[in-house]
């Protein structure tokens, strides 16, 4: 049997390619061809495949377009198109974030490498998440059950957003995982997880730490502690404080949530702070302060702590942080024994009232500067200047540049011809470079034994410049 244009063998499988209009449309996208399968490479599937052809034609020249054939998705194939979609190209993601989404699904892809997508089930999700809790992390510690957690949500998120891709025909057409009905689902959200609540974290700010926050922002980088208190003040996380910064009318759109939520604080922000360097600087802080495992999200509990000593309550909490549920807000309150009422004034109050019990600032004093060399504080007088430095004076004193420029040459006498020759008389030959290195004990070539040197050639004439070095 002769196939007719469009069908083809493939590996043993009858297939069928054929394009149903332009290669490209209007609007400069490709036309994707139409696509079908038809059993193996036999003479009545070829018959088959030749009618089918010629029945797609004449529906197509009555405006008539067939459906496409649905094609199997790869495991390996959906993550990589997830990651692309919802990560990689997606604005407002940050290049850490983008990185450990692909590190986690990276366990994904070794575990189902050679597994088509619609295939997946209930079963074969708490199968993937015993086999993690089994493994062993880079120091050898158990796999936590957050981190778990957290991976199955990327996995429930891929089969969300495949699935609405697949649907508006985004991607694909590709199968789906379906139930008996032959209705798509999600197989994540039928397992049963295990209770995460004893890992949930809960660090706050004590009033000592805030202290030390306090005056080591004074004495080193003031526009921190107005980053604290903003964060403080409002509940907003760091990417929608920068949105705000230099705003007298505090409003926006939450950056995190997919619902767009909106948000309008009675604060003013028209000071415009600086936040570059922000990690290197919030890690200093936190160096300097023993908060180590403080994280900047944490003032957000520090907000809702203070909120419940303050007497709100819960559903007005709520509003102030805008979740979605009263149970999610109860998680960023670590005293929830107390009724909480939002106010951002009272807030302001109670940090005025902390800033208040820091010691003075003590100015520092600039009439000295630590040597590098001998660690000494001295007077500006005893550095050279040197314009590569911030302060425009060496970060050493005049007495350690001359002894480590003096333990530099004993160790090395052959530098010497090199500065002579750079201060040397314009005058003179280049070889009066050797002649001054001989005259000064200097050594020439790499086996001064072997060298033999008159007298006459040790002598140096009056008129050569004598140089201390």
């Amino acid at each position: 049997m002769i196939p007719s244009r469009g069908v083809y063998d493939d590996n043993g499988y009858t297939r069928i390619r054929i394009w149903l209009g332009p290669r490209f449309n209007l609007d400069g996208t490709e036309n994707r061809p139409y696509r079908k399968t038809m059993g193996p490479w036999t003479n009545p599937n070829i018959q088959r495949a030749n009618n089918h052809v010629a029945e797609v034609r004449r529906n197509f020249q009555n405006g008539i377009r067939p459906e496409p054939e649905l094609e199997s998705l790869g495991v390996p194939l959906a993550c990589d198109i997830y990651h692309k979609r919802w990560w990689a190209d997606k604005r407002g993601r940050s290049a850490e974030g983008i990185k450990n989404v692909g590190y986690k699904m990276n366990f994904i892809r070794t575990y189902w490498k050679a597994r088509a997508w619609h295939t997946l089930r209930s079963s074969d999700v708490e199968a993937y998440m015993l086999w993690r809790k089994n493994q062993k992390g880079k120091k050898g510690a158990p796999i936590q059950d957050g981190t778990v957690d957290n991976e199955l949500n990327i996995l429930s998120s891929m089969f969300t957003m495949i699935g609405k891709w697949n649907n508006r025909r985004e991607i694909g057409p590709y199968l789906l995982p379906t139930d008996l009905h032959g209705v798509s689902y999600n197989p994540v959200q039928d397992i049963e997880r295990d209770s995460l609540i004893g890992t949930k974290r809960e660090r706050t700010a004590t009033r000592e730490e805030l202290l030390k926050a306090k005056v080591y922002c004074d004495n080193n980088d003031p526009e921190m502690l107005v980053m604290i208190e903003r964060s403080i003040t409002t509940g907003l996380r760091k990417t929608d404080l920068e949105k705000v910064n230099g705003l007298a009318d505090v409003r926006g759109v939450l950056s995190k949530t997919k619902e767009k939520k909106l948000f309008r604080m009675p604060v003013d922000f028209s000071r415009r702070i600086n936040y570059k360097n922000f990690d290197r600087r919030w890690d200093a802080l936190r160096l300097a302060c023993g908060m180590m495992d403080f994280h900047w999200h944490d003032w957000r509990h520090v907000a809702g702590t203070m909120l419940s000593l303050l007497g709100f309550s819960d559903e007005d909490i709520q509003k102030f942080y805008n979740h979605s549920s009263v149970q999610q807000t109860r998680d960023y309150i670590n005293t929830g024994k107390e009724r909480l009422r939002p106010q951002v004034e009272g807030l302001k109050a109670h940090l005025k009232d902390i800033w208040k019990d820091a010691p003075p600032v003590v100015p520092p004093d600039h009439s000295k500067k630590v040597c590098r060399g001998c660690s000494e504080p001295k007077p500006l007088e005893a550095y050279g200047k040197h314009s590569a430095f911030k302060s425009g004076l060496n970060s050493r004193c005049r007495a350690c540049c001359y002894k480590a420029t003096v333990d530099q040459r004993s160790k090395n006498p052959s530098l010497r011809v090199v500065e002579y020759a750079k201060y040397k008389d314009p005058r003179r030959s280049p070889s009066s470079a050797v002649e001054h290195s001989l005259h000064m004990g200097g050594v020439v070539g790499s086996n001064p034994s072997e060298t033999t040197i008159s007298k006459q050639a040790h002598s140096v004439p009056n008129s050569v410049p004598k140089y201390d070095l």
